[in-house]
């Protein structure tokens, strides 16, 4: 009976859909001089809410011998319905709309990022021209590789906050040295996955 009842107080705060619109606020990327970056592109292929979780949803958790429990019906902790994959052009600042979830109300206080390949897109692509003995060369980063971005935030949705804002924010970010280096791509996707934040 107690667990059943921590079950229904962790089950109890998420019912009605709700909308949240994702932004990012990108910055241009840097380069040493000499450098030009002519385009670079940065693929999110999925965003997803984590609840904050109650009280007695953390009992019930603890209590509960079979972990996957916690992602019953109703209750996921990733509540990104909706969200169909976007872009983020790393060449442009300003606000670019990635896109938009559909959670249920309730209080969210993780945001979860996925940078990867699209069908399209490789995770992250960049192109341009740098000085190599003294000439201008082209060249071309890119990487398939994955990362999963974990940020703080402090959302709640409810009948009187039915609209909500997921701002994101990729800090600023300087090409690698050696753009003729095999890691190159991954360097640098690194160094962007690690410069967003939560506005």
């Amino acid at each position: 009976m107690l667990v059943a009842l921590l079950w229904l107080a962790g089950c109890g705060e998420r019912e009605e859909a709700v909308s949240v619109q994702v932004v990012a606020w990108a910055t241009p990327l840097a380069a040493a001089p000499g450098v030009v970056v002519e385009h670079g592109r940065l693929v999110v292929t999925a965003v997803a809410l984590a609840p904050c979780e109650t009280v007695g949803a953390k009992l019930w958790r603890a209590l509960s011998p079979v972990s996957v429990a916690w992602a019953h019906a109703g209750h996921t902790a990733d509540p990104s319905e909706g969200f169909e994959g976007g872009e983020v052009m790393l060449t442009v600042g300003g606000s670019q709309r990635l896109g938009v979830l559909l959670p249920a109300a309730g209080r969210y206080c993780q945001a979860v990022l996925t940078l990867a390949p699209s069908a399209t897109h490789p995770s992250l692509h960049a192109h341009g021209e740098w000085p190599v003995a003294g000439a201008s060369t082209p060249f071309a980063l890119e990487t398939r590789a994955e990362r999963v971005v974990r940020l703080p935030i402090s959302l709640a949705l409810d009948d009187a906050h039915r609209d909500g804002a997921l701002d994101l924010e990729l800090g600023a970010v300087t090409m690698p040295v050696d753009l003729a280096s095999a890691t190159a791509g991954d360097e640098l996707l690194d160094a962007v996955a690690a410069s967003v934040r939560a506005r």
